[in-house]
């Protein structure tokens, strides 16, 4: 039985706009991207019964004293947008959500790669401070011991000048020496 229904457009007015999902629309008048934009209707139509028109809707008012009644069968479906009109389903959109999302992750890389890169470079400079703050305590210290060394040797000259015990012993000039 499905074999045998069609699915057909029905449009709000009487201009045929070609519309392709995912391309831009070629005009700049609001009115015509707004009727271009809108959702179209799909009724099916079922063999053996006859195919709704606008001229059927004008007969349908002229002729008041006819009475109407529709009655829905079963197999009858609502008229329901395709899925390929959807606001977000168009392939223009997808392809800005993939370039969105792409863009959004090479600059996360992005960042994330600067980052990574300054933290090492920081921790290279702070391990550089740290091994000069070393080596500057061990100079320091090294200073203060050769300091303590050399007050040292200078208290033991002033003993050995200051004292008497050593006799006075003159070494004559180099005149004549053989």
């Amino acid at each position: 039985m499905a074999s045998s229904c069609a699915k057909r457009p029905v449009m709000a007015t009487r201009q045929f706009h070609t519309m392709i999902p995912g391309e831009a629309s070629e005009t700049d008048s609001d009115e015509e991207l707004m009727a271009t934009s809108l959702p179209v209707a799909v009724e099916l139509i079922v063999q053996g019964e006859a195919v709704e028109t606008d001229e059927d809707d004008d007969a349908e008012i002229d002729n008041e004293g006819v009475h109407v009644e529709s009655h829905t069968s079963a197999e009858e479906v609502p008229a329901q947008p395709p899925s390929s009109w959807e606001p977000h389903g168009s392939i223009l959109q997808q392809k800005l959500r993939e370039g969105n999302v792409r863009l959004q992750s090479d600059t996360a890389a992005l960042v994330n790669c600067l980052y990574m890169t300054a933290a090492k470079e920081v921790r290279a400079v702070r391990h550089q401070l740290v091994t000069a703050q070393a080596a500057a305590a061990e100079a320091s210290a090294s200073l203060c011991q050769s300091l303590n060394n050399l007050r040292a040797v200078q208290d033991m000259l002033d003993i050995v000048v200051s004292c008497n015990l050593l006799p006075d012993i003159r070494i004559p000039a180099q005149a004549n020496i053989p």
